[in-house]
């Protein structure tokens, strides 16, 4: 086992290097912005991050080794290539100086699950990509098989549960997400071993437009000759229809005053009234994209072997007019939903496939679990984060998920699955 393990670590090692030598080619990055591999000890420590793979398939514990990110201090960067992460206590007993950023959530190393997180001077300006052992969910300190979430923090309880991989200084957004998804492809392949039980079926890509009416406005048929005996309000200024040129909607045949109409089309592309479709539905999402695998490795708790899983990948950048503060810059994020490989599940992720492409699934907004401001959130479009746990962990089983959802797409004007 120590050969093989031993074996998989160089060999993970050296694949990591010629993804990063090769990227580096590709994209003529300057050194001042190219990633660094934390190469010192980075073998020994994928030993160590396996041998605790093995022990938590011994408990029969997840033993799935995924990606997250740490920011540190410039200063601590040399110390954590020649020791790795390591908790408070750990860094103690090996007479290790550090600065203490607080530890809210216990003792342990504090990652996030996307980069943009907890980037902030308090913790330091240099962004670590790390591979993640995070076993079961707890808030037990004492449990080493334990990872305890609370967002946007993941705690790992113990060193070995952790290997730094690559430094950003600076380096784009852009550039980040290209090897995230690159060393996520290698851990899977080398470490988790499931590189032939997960295949990416598809990626789609949404690009957020700058108004929301467009083809709205083919649909709002001019009426120039407003009789003036009509005395019913337009809904939207409140006054009488018959004082000036009045639209009406073609398809519900609601009337509005003609530019009351068309000002409400650049934020919704539904009638004011009865809130009928216009045209296609249009949402409020941010450019991204959405990434769909079908992993026969995974099971979704209360279904049969094999899961889809669906990351999502949004962009920050500054809100459009119809966002809440246009022109304030915001946040992006990345998120991984599950569903069960089967035809009900394959049905609804025809429904959120559409709903991703018109832009339905995620807003800029407030955050409800952190409280911050102009970042990425979802919309009413619920989704599983997690295959198993049950809905207290937003996972399955739940019994009602599949009708919800179909009922939250429905009011979203999201077409049947059938239709699709």
């Amino acid at each position: 086992m120590a050969s093989s393990a031993q074996d998989k670590a160089k060999t993970f090692v050296q694949a990591v290097s010629d993804h990063h030598e090769s990227l580096k080619q590709a994209n003529g990055t300057s050194a001042a912005a190219s990633p660094q591999i934390m190469a010192t000890n980075l073998s020994q420590f994928v030993e160590r991050l396996l041998a605790k793979q093995e022990e938590f398939k011994a408990m029969n514990v997840c033993s799935q080794i995924d990606i997250g990110f740490h920011w540190t201090q410039i200063g601590h960067v040399h110390s954590i290539d020649t020791h790795g992460l390591l908790t408070l206590q750990e860094r103690i007993a090996k007479g290790i100086q550090s600065k203490f950023n607080g530890s809210g959530w216990g003792d342990g190393i504090y990652t996030s699950d996307d980069h943009r997180q907890c980037s902030n001077q308090a913790y330091g300006p240099v962004c670590l990509l790390v591979a993640r052992l995070k076993g079961v969910t707890s808030a037990d300190p004492n449990l080493l098989s334990a990872t305890y979430a609370q967002a946007p923090y993941v705690v790992l309880r113990c060193s070995d549960q952790c290997v730094p991989i690559l430094r950003f200084d600076a380096t784009p957004d852009a550039i980040i997400h290209q090897y995230q998804a690159g060393i996520h492809n290698l851990i899977d392949a080398h470490l988790n071993r499931v590189k032939s039980q997960a295949s990416i079926d598809k990626c789609l890509y949404y690009t957020a437009p700058e108004v929301l009416n467009d083809g709205a406005l083919d649909k709002i048929i001019m009426i120039p000759d407003t009789p003036k005996h009509l005395t019913d309000d337009c809904v939207i200024c409140l006054h009488a229809l018959g004082t000036k040129e009045i639209g009406q909607i073609e398809g519900c045949g609601h009337r509005f005053h003609w530019a009351c109409i068309i000002e409400a089309t650049s934020y919704s592309t539904r009638c004011p009234l009865c809130t009928t479709a216009i045209v296609e539905p249009q949402g409020k999402m941010p450019s991204g994209q959405m990434t769909v695998q079908r992993r026969r490795d995974m099971t979704c708790e209360g279904y049969g072997p094999g899961s889809i899983q669906i990351d999502y990948r949004l962009d920050g950048g500054v809100q459009k007019l119809y966002h809440g503060n246009p022109g304030v810059a915001f946040q992006g994020t990345t998120r991984t939903a599950y569903l069960p490989d089967t035809t009900e599940g394959l049905l609804l992720l025809k429904r959120l496939e559409y709903a991703f492409n018109h832009g339905l699934t995620f807003t800029v907004g407030t955050s409800v679990t952190q409280g911050t401001p102009n970042v990425v959130t979802w919309t009413s479009i619920h989704h599983k984060t997690s295959p198993t746990g049950g809905t207290a962990s937003y996972g399955f089983p739940d019994d009602g998920y599949f009708f919800n959802c179909n009922e939250e797409l429905d009011n979203l004007g999201v077409p049947s699955a059938d239709l699709l």
